[in-house]
């Protein structure tokens, strides 16, 4: 049962930074490997965010999409790690 919070590995935000840049924060309760994946709505993938090992604790990761001709388009950004898998929608803003 996973509960969000601090009970659980989970994406808690994605901030813009401005140009197509966001940043990604997440919490782990324990290191793991972690893969987190950019999706449109469809289920069409974009980039792979992350794919690589994690501490426990507070982390943080960035997302570029200068470049890939996303404008004010939802997407989800998909966080997997220790057997869980956590999804979360955001709408890209134009640059």
């Amino acid at each position: 049962n996973a509960q969000i919070g601090r009970q659980a590995d989970v994406p808690t935000r994605i901030t813009p930074q401005g140009g197509g840049q966001y940043l990604i924060d997440f919490e782990l309760l324990r290191g793991g490997e972690v893969n987190i994946e950019l999706v449109t709505m469809s289920g069409r993938r974009i980039m792979t965010v992350t794919d690589q090992y994690f501490h426990a604790g507070p982390q943080q990761v960035s997302l570029n999409l200068s470049g890939l001709g996303v404008r004010m388009a939802p997407l989800v950004y998909s966080l997997r790690t220790n057997g869980k898998v956590y999804s979360r929608k955001f709408v890209a803003s134009s640059f």
